[in-house]
């Protein structure tokens, strides 16, 4: 869907009255929305590029409560664009996250040739790359990560079975 100026201008405004930004406990910028109208919601969650919509626990005798979330670098590129259009109180949350945001992720970022926080060579062998956070991370923390996960299911499964 082409996003035109009309759009990101209805976008602000509907954030600035009803979203949301915030940065998650793991450093994720996200924007959040949430409203009774379903319309209103589904047309944002267009704009910003086919975001999930999920219902949150509706109370009896009141209306369903719909909210979508947009993290990431997604989230990043919006905050950019409708910046102009907040009010100052957004402005500096969005300047809050921005900063947050550049500082955590020069640390995520790793090149060829260093190591991981293990100390495992990264190699076109050893890494991949995410895609959620589109950075290169080392097969052999995550094959070690695996298999100790298994391991406490394990044990936990072993635990319910002699208890």
């Amino acid at each position: 869907m082409s996003v035109n100026i009309k759009d990101i201008c209805w976008l602000a405004g509907l954030l600035e009255g009803e979203g949301c930004f915030i940065i998650s406990k793991n450093k994720t910028p996200r924007i959040q929305l949430g409203m009774c109208d379903l319309d209103v919601v589904e047309h944002a969650a267009k704009l910003l590029g086919g975001v999930t919509i999920y219902t949150a626990k509706t109370i009896v005798d009141r209306k369903t409560f719909y909210v979508l979330q947009l993290g990431g670098s997604k989230a990043i590129g919006w905050m950019m664009t409708i910046y102009q259009f907040m009010g100052e109180r957004r402005k500096t949350k969005i300047k809050e996250i921005l900063s947050v945001w550049k500082q955590t992720r020069s640390t995520r970022i790793r090149k060829m040739g260093e190591t991981c926080s293990r100390g495992h060579l990264l190699t076109s062998a050893s890494t991949y790359l995410t895609s959620t956070t589109n950075t290169l991370s080392c097969r052999d923390c995550r094959r070690i990560n695996n298999k100790a996960g298994k391991t406490r299911r394990r044990e936990k499964f072993l635990l319910k079975k002699v208890g």
